[in-house]
């Protein structure tokens, strides 16, 4: 069978609170899925067919309790999904599901919206090629250079213009923000916010670090992109348990640095 994979699977909550194993193993259902989501095969026969039972010398690449372990992380709640039909679940047994006769396999709960996804998104393609070639030939350059799509004009033949002031203030973000991975989609996610929002972004920060994050291990802090597209910044900061600020007390030095950046 035949799936699409988005490269947003790398900024989920999947692969930050899971790691790599959950993420691998969704890879493989996905390709192993049909038409309607449903991955009919024992779990088992899953573990050898996506290479984790052995490395050629007869070691497990990954142990069946790993195996089983990533599989009830991909059937469990997640608060963080960004699909929150059946609480965030991204499988669920086809053993659970009245409709389904097999009592082996998953659904795969996204299959659908992703599938549709995928269609648009190559039928976007497929159009921004055919008003390329288009342009080509009206303007005579087709057969000698290509047009750029994302360089110094669009497919309208407008120039696009860099606001000098929306990359100063994504600087800002990037350079505050604890968490550095994904700075393109970051910066991309950033700029379609509104300017009140990017100031929200900025003017939030200081007080998210200072009561919150600088108690946190950095994998467990939202990935930038998943931050901004969420708009977490409108989240009530709840410090973890034991490092509740005392109103009694002068300011940390981490939560002065925090706001001096």
């Amino acid at each position: 069978m035949y799936g699409k994979i988005f490269d947003d699977i790398f900024e989920s909550s999947m692969i930050a609170y899971g790691g790599w194993l959950p993420t691998y193993i969704m890879q493989g259902m996905i390709v192993k899925a049909d038409k309607d989501g449903l991955v009919n095969i024992a779990p088992m026969a899953l573990y050898r067919l996506l290479g984790l039972s052995t490395d050629g010398s007869d070691s497990p690449v990954v142990s069946v309790k790993q195996f089983e372990k990533a599989i009830e992380f991909l059937e469990a709640p997640d608060p963080e999904s960004r699909n929150t039909a059946f609480e965030g679940r991204r499988i669920i047994p086809l053993k659970d599901i009245e409709e389904v006769e097999s009592n082996r396999g998953w659904w795969l709960v996204n299959y659908e919206f992703y599938r549709k996804k995928a269609s648009k998104s190559e039928e976007r393609g497929s159009s921004t090629d055919r008003v390329r070639k288009y342009r080509a030939r009206k303007n005579g350059t087709e057969g000698n250079q290509e047009l750029s799509l994302f360089g110094n004009g669009d497919v309208t033949g407008e120039t696009r213009h860099t606001d000098t002031n929306t990359d100063n203030i994504f600087v800002q973000f990037w350079n505050l923000y604890p968490r550095k991975e994904a700075k393109p989609k970051a910066k991309t996610t950033f700029e379609r916010l509104s300017k009140s929002d990017q100031q929200a972004v900025l003017d939030h920060l200081p007080e998210r670090i200072a009561k919150q994050w600088q108690f946190t291990e950095k994998q467990f802090i939202p990935l930038p992109v998943t931050f901004l597209n969420q708009r977490r910044w409108e989240d009530e900061i709840i410090p973890p348990k034991g490092h509740e600020p005392d109103p009694s007390e002068p300011m940390s030095r981490a939560q002065r640095a925090a706001q001096k950046q």
